[in-house]
C-alpha cells in the first residue's frame, strides 16, 4: 500500500511507515524505516494528498496507469477527510488514532481470530475494522449493511472497499470472490478462476462502477 511520511517526535524523528500482507498467514504487517529530515517542500507527492503527507483514504483518488513509471509525481489533490492524521489497527482490533485522527472505537474483545484490515470511509469521519471471519465493526459514521460472518468460505475475507456513497462496501476474499453490500454493486471475480497467486488487494473506482484485484504475483484483473 501507500507509504505514510511523518515525524513522530523527539527520540524518533522522521519515519516512512508501509503496510503489506503475509499472503501465507493472511496477517497485515507495519514496518517503519527511519529518514533525513526533509525540507520545506516534502519530495514524496505521490504518496500523500497534502503537503505534510498525512495519510488518509487514498482510494478515493487512485493514481493514473503508469503514473508510478512517469518523470514527475502528480498534481496534490487535498482530501479535507485525510488530513488530520490516521489509523493503524492492532491484530487484536485494536485501534491507535495518530497525528491527529479521531477515535471512534476499536474491536478488541469482539474480532473472531484476527483483524486483518481497516478502511476508512470516504468523508474521513469513521472506519471499518475487518477479521478473518468476514465480520465487520463499524466505527464512526460508518454503518453495516451485512458481512460473510458465519457463512462456509472457500478462503478467507482479507479486504474491503467501502462505496465512494460511504452506503455499501465489497468485501474480497483471498481467492478473489467479492461479495457486494448495501449499494455496492457486483460487477465480477475471480473467485472461481485458478490464479497463479492469491489476491491481496481491492481498489474501487473513482465512480463506484467497478474495481480492481491486486494478486500478490502482481496480476491485476478489473471489472466494471
Amino acid at each position: 500500500s501507500a507509504g505514510a511520511v511523518g515525524n513522530f517526535g523527539s527520540g524518533v524523528g522522521w519515519r516512512l511507515v508501509v503496510a503489506g500482507f503475509n499472503t501465507p498467514a493472511h496477517t497485515s504487517r507495519l514496518q517503519a524505516f527511519a529518514m533525513p529530515t526533509p525540507g520545506a517542500v516534502v519530495p514524496w507527492g505521490m504518496f500523500r494528498r497534502d503537503a505534510l503527507h498525512h495519510a488518509g483514504p487514498v482510494a478515493l483518488h487512485l493514481l493514473p496507469a503508469g503514473q508510478c513509471r512517469a518523470a514527475s509525481n502528480p498534481a496534490a489533490r487535498p482530501v479535507a477527510g485525510s488530513s488530520q492524521g490516521y489509523w493503524v489497527a492492532g491484530a487484536n482490533g485494536a485501534i491507535y488514532a495518530l497525528k491527529g485522527a479521531p477515535f471512534h472505537g476499536s474491536a478488541v474483545g469482539h474480532i473472531r481470530g484476527t483483524a486483518v484490515a481497516l478502511a476508512a470511509t470516504p468523508s474521513g469521519s469513521g472506519y471499518y475494522v475487518l477479521d478473518n471471519s468476514g465480520d465487520i465493526f463499524p466505527f464512526g459514521d460508518a454503518h453495516s449493511f451485512g458481512s460473510m460472518a458465519g457463512l462456509r468460505l472457500n478462503k478467507p475475507i482479507i479486504a474491503l472497499a467501502p462505496t465512494p456513497s460511504g452506503r455499501g462496501y465489497w468485501l474480497m476474499a483471498s481467492d478473489g470472490g467479492v461479495f457486494s453490500f448495501g449499494d455496492a454493486r457486483f460487477y465480477g471475480s475471480m473467485g472461481a478462476a485458478h490464479l497463479n497467486a492469491p489476491v491481496i488487494s481491492i481498489a474501487t473506482t473513482q465512480t463506484g462502477r467497478g474495481y480492481c484485484l491486486l494478486a500478490a504475483d502482481r496480476g491485476v484483473f478489473s471489472f466494471g
